[in-house]
């Protein structure tokens, strides 16, 4: 089967849409494909929002689009217009003036491992290096591949985007790490969304059990190799469920 065939199976699989919209409950939704068009500032709530916006309006399959979503999570975000050259100047408002901190509700710790010299093994020993030091912490995180690279989200909070670099930062300089991308840690960073796909790798932005992550590769979670014929998931990646806590990092 086709690989663009498995990708419009996947993404019109009710639990797979499920599970997206869960993941972009109180985010801004973000679309980017490799023409460089990005589209901001969507707000998705529900399950039928998802074919009505994303699949119908933008048109996700014909292009291509990567979905994100914001570190911030909202407590609302305003529905912005369709009409693309009204949509542009309430954005232009919207950032400007800064608007977007009246409706901001917690800013989560992330970090993101940079496969940016294409060589996943060192993204990879630094990212289980970081996830080592956060067990000793007691620090409950989940890792999952971003397409390239590697995101660790973790259940903290943190006051503001300059706070959470400086964590990283002090990460960087007890490690030596080269790889954590310190560019995402502002108001409006955004970071891929969990169960979504990645149109430059085919691969499916996916967790990573601790036990995998030391043997992990980057095709195993290849869309033809991880998504079956009906544009389903394998059964372990549908019982997963994360709890959330809000206490300060």
């Amino acid at each position: 089967m086709m690989t663009e065939r498995k990708i419009e199976l996947y993404y019109n699989q009710p639990i797979n849409k499920l599970l997206i919209i869960s993941e972009l409950e109180h985010k801004e939704t973000i679309l980017k494909n490799t023409k460089g068009v990005i589209i901001r500032c969507i707000k998705l709530k529900y399950v039928p929002y998802f074919k009505k916006i994303l699949m119908n309006h933008y048109m996700l399959l014909k292009n291509k689009y990567n979905i994100y979503e914001s570190i911030a999570t909202y407590r609302d975000i305003p529905l912005f217009s369709y009409n693309s050259k009204l949509r542009t100047k309430q954005y232009d408002n919207w950032t400007e003036k800064q608007l977007y901190k009246k409706y901001i509700n917690k800013y989560e710790f992330i970090i993101d491992f940079d496969n940016k010299d294409n060589d996943f093994e060192l993204t990879k020993q630094e990212c289980i290096a970081v996830s080592d030091y956060f067990i000793t912490l007691k620090i409950k995180h989940e890792v999952k591949l971003s397409g390239s690279g590697l995101h660790l989200k973790t259940n903290q909070i943190v006051e503001n985007p300059e706070k959470a670099r400086l964590i990283a930062e002090k990460l960087i300089r007890m490690f030596g790490l080269t790889t954590i991308d310190l560019s995402i840690y502002r108001w409006q960073g955004i970071i891929k969304t969990k169960y979504t796909i990645d149109y430059k790798t085919n691969r499916v932005s996916l967790p990573i059990n601790k036990l995998d992550l030391e043997n992990f590769k980057l095709n195993d979670y290849h869309v033809d190799k991880i998504i079956d014929r009906k544009g389903l998931l394998p059964v372990k990646y549908y019982e997963r469920r994360n709890k959330k806590s809000n206490k300060p990092l």
